[in-house]
């Protein structure tokens, strides 16, 4: 006698993106599983999953699969220098609203100043940075907002991104432990 509760699952992806899961113990072929990932939504199609071409312009097959769109990522940075002598630093971007971008004033050896924030409105703003309060001493600075690895993005911008930063592209978008990230800097000269 079987165990009344104990089947084995196996679940894949259908042409639809959609999942669907098959019990070895059961006659039925497959069952409809709900997912949380937007990809997996099916898309309204009256071609069956099969590959049916039948009613189908020319015999050819309606994909229900839609191709996710790459993204050009463009990260514009504005530092300023405020007249009490505070940096401060504007971003904006085409990367999902809720992305985590850090910015960060930097000199190597004396200064470093950080601050993390989430694009609102395809936009972020950080600072104003001070030292301990007072005016920035003079010098030669790297100003700088990164989106930190895609995997550690909130969910909702992985959907779109992807999980590890797949949809982006561009010269801002870099690869470092099997995930994407993107960087923007200039050199800021405080007199």
């Amino acid at each position: 006698m079987k165990p009344r509760f104990t089947f084995l699952v196996a679940v894949s992806l259908s042409l639809f993106g959609g999942c669907s899961a098959v019990s070895p113990n059961s006659d039925a072929a497959t069952v409809p599983v709900a997912s949380s990932s937007p990809a997996s939504t099916p898309a309204t199609s009256s071609q069956p999953p099969s590959g049916n071409t039948e009613g189908s312009p020319a015999g050819t097959r309606s994909s229900a699969v839609t191709k996710r769109e790459k993204i050009r990522v463009a990260l514009n940075l504005t530092v300023s220098v405020n007249a009490d002598g505070t940096v401060a630093m504007h971003v904006t971007s085409n990367l999902p609203d809720g992305t985590e971008l850090g910015g960060t004033v930097f000199q190597a050896g004396s200064f470093m100043a950080q601050e993390t924030q989430a694009l609102k409105g395809g936009a972020a703003d950080f600072g104003p940075f001070s030292n301990k309060g007072a005016a920035i001493a003079s010098g030669k600075y790297d100003a700088s907002v990164t989106m930190p690895l895609a995997h550690l993005e909130p969910a909702s911008v992985r959907a779109i991104i992807g999980e590890h930063g797949e949809y982006l592209t561009g010269p801002l978008v870099s690869h470092e432990y099997g995930s994407a990230y993107v960087d923007v800097s200039k050199t800021l000269l405080i007199k």
